[in-house]
């Protein structure tokens, strides 16, 4: 999925700037519309060894067989992935985007019942459910999203706190004074305890604690949404960012997204 990039002195100023912070772009053209069995092959084995590695469940995207269906499903996947700044508002759907590992698929590859446009992985690949959802209304693709995820949620939420290390941090995470603490012990191992950390979100009673651990999904949506090639896994996309401009507080450079285009489905590459 790799190709060269080409870009303005601006965007060449703005890349550099997120490549320095380890955020790599692989961009590359696609044909919406064509279907390649080595790429589909190639994405489908990598989400499936990070769901398997993390124990993250997947959400797969069923990826129509008709051109034109297919061309109009890329167009509207920027609206599924809505963009954000770093020090923007929580965006629509941020949680259910970051606790599952997304993926693009055939309805073959993930046992997709008539209908259905999302299918719900178990960490081991299989089908667990599925549902319909109208991605030309983004709302509904993430609310079906909620739903398929929200049952199996608690149970592992439990599973990834029960490291004493783990309960610690979300203790901390839960605490305003100490907030910053469980952020840090838990923001580079997201991958292992996503479900543990969104329900704690989403189950304080605290505005403030709910505040700051958005602003922690935040932070760890927009770096992911970076990335051409993994987010969804099978589909590629083409972030477009500006020259960071000091932020007044620190003085630090902040790049900030102002468009996403999905380039099509299963490169090859």
């Amino acid at each position: 999925m790799h190709a060269d990039l080409v870009l303005s002195r601006r965007g060449f100023l703005a890349a550099s700037s997120l490549a320095g912070a380890g955020l790599i772009f692989n961009v590359g053209c696609l044909n919406p519309a064509r279907a390649d069995d080595g790429g589909r092959a190639k994405a489908l084995a990598a989400a499936l060894a990070h769901m398997k590695q993390h124990q993250r469940p997947g959400i797969a995207i069923v990826v129509p067989d008709d051109a034109g269906q297919r061309a109009a499903l890329a167009q509207q996947l920027p609206g599924v992935f809505p963009l954000t700044q770093l020090h923007g508002a929580f965006p629509a759907g941020a949680e259910v985007l970051l606790e599952a590992v997304w993926l693009c698929a055939t309805a073959k590859d993930v046992d997709a019942q008539p209908g259905e446009s999302l299918v719900l992985l178990t960490p081991e690949g299989k089908r667990s459910a599925g549902a319909q959802a109208d991605f030309a209304q983004p709302t509904t693709v993430h609310i079906a999203a909620e739903k398929l995820l929200a049952a199996g949620r608690q149970a592992r939420a439990a599973r990834e706190g029960a490291a004493p290390e783990v309960a610690k941090a979300l203790e901390q995470l839960a605490t305003p004074q100490t907030f910053w603490d469980g952020s840090g012990a838990l923001t580079p191992r997201f991958d292992d305890v996503a479900s543990a950390v969104i329900a704690a979100r989403l189950g304080t009673k605290d505005p403030e604690v709910r505040q700051a651990i958005g602003r922690m999904l935040n932070e760890l949506y927009w770096h992911r949404l970076q990335a051409s090639t993994g987010f969804p896994y099978g589909a590629e996309a083409r972030p477009e960012v500006d020259e960071p401009d000091p932020c007044p507080p620190c003085g630090m450079a902040m790049p900030s997204i102002r468009a996403r285009t999905f380039l099509g489905f299963f490169s090859g590459r």
